[in-house]
């Protein structure tokens, strides 16, 4: 299992464990398998880094006990639960975000005028208004 691409991380102290510190030290591990890989994994608030890396699930070192896990993604719903952490053992979370829907795009509408001028118009909900900027075409 590689995992040196991923940083690991102790919530507690907010900052990174040496190699050494990690093998003396109680910790346990959250290991995340998360579609999409990109999302991010945020721990008690804290950043700690992407879901995969080159589509490897990372794997985070953190302080035993109960945490809140925040994933992310601004292309999905985010997810959020509590989590617990055991020293010496590790959680995998394996989860796929919902997609969010994709914006619906406005509808233009071109109007032409008697003197031959084309205005802009956009339409949303079923009214017209004029658009910020009158484009000449």
């Amino acid at each position: 299992m590689r995992t040196g691409a991923c940083l690991a991380l102790s919530s507690q102290a907010g900052t990174p464990l040496p190699a050494a510190a990690r093998q003396k030290a109680e910790v346990g591990y959250l290991k995340t398998d998360v579609k999409p890989t990109r999302t991010g994994v945020f721990v008690d608030g804290q950043y700690l880094g992407p879901a995969a890396s080159s589509r490897i699930p990372c794997k985070y070192a953190l302080a035993p006990g109960e945490h809140q896990l925040l994933l992310t993604d601004p292309r999905c719903e985010d997810y959020t639960t509590s989590i617990q952490i055991q020293a010496g053992e590790t959680l995998k979370v394996e989860r796929t975000l919902a997609a969010l829907l994709a914006p619906q795009p406005l509808v233009a509408i071109l109007k032409i005028k008697s003197d031959s001028r084309v205005e802009g118009q956009t339409k949303h909900e079923d009214k017209v208004t004029l658009a910020a900027d009158k484009r000449p075409w």
